[in-house]
C-alpha cells in the first residue's frame, strides 16, 4: 500500500505542476496577445487623429499628406516626399496615457503645419535635429534664423490646427516635448530651435 501511494504522489505533483505551466503559459499568451492588440488600437486610434486634424484643417492644396508608421527609432516624427512619418517608438510612449489623443496630436499637428506652410527644405527633419538627417540640414540650410523661424511658425499653427480640431494640444506641449527629448536622448538646446 505505501509503495502505491508513493508512485502516485509523484505522478500528482507532476500533473499539477503541467497544469500550472500551462495555465502560465495560457495567461503569458494572453499578455502579449493583449498587448499587440493595445499597441493597434493605439496605432489605429493615431490614423483616426490624423483623419480629424486633415478633416478640420480643410485645405485640400497642397493634399494633404500620407501618415506613415514605421519602426524607426531615432527620428521621432518627420514630413518626406512620402508624407508625414512617426515612429511606433512614439506612439508607444504615450500609448495608454491619460489624453493619449492630445498628445499624439500635437506632434501630428505640428508636422502637418510645415506641410501646410510649405517647409520644404525641413522634409526628414522635425526633431531630427540631433541626427545625421539634422547635421545635413546644418550644412545646408539657408541659416539657423530661418529654421528658428519655421518651427516656431509649426508650433504656432500646428497649435491652432490641433485646437480647432478638438484637441487639447497646447495644454500637453511641454509635458510632450520633455518626454521625447528625455527618451530619445534628445538634448535640451538644439542649434536652430
Amino acid at each position: 500500500m505505501i509503495r502505491g501511494r508513493v508512485r502516485i504522489y509523484p505522478k500528482i505533483v507532476y500533473c499539477l505542476y503541467r497544469i500550472n505551466t500551462m495555465r502560465n503559459l495560457g495567461l503569458l499568451f494572453i499578455i502579449i496577445l493583449s498587448n499587440l492588440i493595445f499597441a493597434n488600437d493605439c496605432e489605429k486610434k493615431v490614423n483616426e487623429i490624423y483623419k480629424k486634424l486633415t478633416n478640420s484643417i480643410g485645405n485640400n492644396f497642397p493634399f494633404p499628406p500620407d501618415l506613415k508608421i514605421v519602426n524607426d527609432t531615432t527620428n521621432v516624427a518627420y514630413i518626406s516626399d512620402k508624407g508625414i512619418v512617426i515612429e511606433k517608438k512614439l506612439i508607444n510612449l504615450f500609448c495608454g496615457e491619460n489624453n493619449f489623443e492630445d498628445k499624439i496630436a500635437y506632434v501630428l499637428s505640428h508636422e502637418l503645419a510645415h506641410h501646410y506652410l510649405s517647409h520644404s527644405w525641413m522634409r526628414n527633419t522635425s526633431l531630427g535635429y540631433a541626427s545625421s538627417i539634422g547635421d545635413f540640414i546644418e550644412k545646408n540650410a539657408v541659416s539657423r534664423n530661418q529654421r528658428k523661424l519655421a518651427e516656431t511658425q509649426a508650433d504656432l499653427f500646428g497649435g491652432f490646427f490641433g485646437q480647432i480640431s478638438g484637441y487639447n494640444v497646447l495644454r500637453y506641449a511641454k509635458e510632450v516635448l520633455s518626454k521625447i527629448y528625455d527618451k530619445y536622448g534628445i538634448s535640451k538646446e538644439i542649434k536652430g530651435y
